[in-house]
Order: C-alpha cells, then structure tokens, then sequence
C-alpha cells in the first residue's frame, strides 16, 4: 500500500496537500505510540496561516487508530501547544521550530515539517520536494527521543537523515 501511495504522490504535486495527507496516514499506521497513552482520541494538532487543517479533516476525520477516533486541531501559536499525538508544522510556522522543541519536551509527540533543514532542527519527519516530487526526511533519532518506535519499512522508503 505505502509503495502505490508513494508512486501516487509523484504523478502530480498540483495536489500536494492531498498526497501529504495520505503521507501522513501511513506515518500514523507505522509508527508506534506508547501504551500509557491514555487519551480517548488520537490528535493530530496543525500549526499553521492556512487551511491545511480542513483539509485533513476531511479526509482523515472518520479514520481510526486502533481504537481511537482521528481527530484534526488546529493551532496558530505555539502557545496552543496541547497534548497532541502528532503535531505538524507548516513552512511559515517553521521559525518557531526551537519553542515547538522546548514545548513537546519529553511528550510522545512525532513531528512533521515540511521546510528543508527542519530534520536537522530536531522535526522526525520532513516533507521535501526531490526531483519535482513529494518525498520526506526522516530521522529514527528525532522520533525515538519522544519514546516512538518506527518501523523499519517507513525509514526504508524516506530518506534517512
């Protein structure tokens, strides 16, 4: 499945914000959150100018993880900042990188950018552009730093950083 959603999201960046939120799905699916979660839904906060949120919503507002309803926020601060599963941070919110940092300390948060140099700046996941294609970064350290486990297969098919 993650190899078709992978050829999929290289026919066309026009859609871009879909194929990123397919991305997003199956980081959800291959990533593993510890069992002490005890939160009744599995929430995705956005921080972001846009509509990126809505967009999720409506795509991934009637999924499940495991037993838990998907459930999208959206934030524009990172004062905001609540105890999210995965937080995602647009381009024009990615200035706040070091105040997000500080904010998910020792919280079970995975982090996805999408600007270049954010897997450097601590983010697990980041959305790049290769060749005209939609792809991600990923680092196994920024993730496992927030007591995730990934699995192999989704580090296999990103570029490892």
């Amino acid at each position: 499945m993650m190899f078709l959603l992978l050829g999929i999201a290289f026919i066309s960046n026009a859609q871009g914000s879909k194929f990123k939120i397919l991305f997003i799905y199956n980081f959800i699916k291959n990533v593993e959150w510890p069992v002490t979660d005890s939160q009744s839904d599995f929430v995705i906060g956005v921080l972001e100018n846009g509509s990126f949120h809505t967009e999720l919503q409506n795509m991934l507002s009637d999924k499940m993880v495991g037993k838990k309803q998907i459930v999208i926020k959206r934030i524009s601060s990172i004062s905001e900042l609540e105890n999210f599963n995965l937080l995602f941070v647009s381009n024009e919110k990615s200035n706040t990188i070091s105040g997000i940092l500080s904010n998910i300390n020792k919280r079970n948060i995975l982090l996805v950018t999408e600007k270049n140099g954010m897997i450097e700046s601590g983010s697990a996941i980041n959305f790049i552009l290769s060749d005209g294609k939609l792809t991600y970064e990923i680092k196994k350290e920024n993730i496992e730093k927030y007591g995730l486990k990934v699995s192999a297969r989704l580090i296999d098919l990103g570029i490892e950083k």
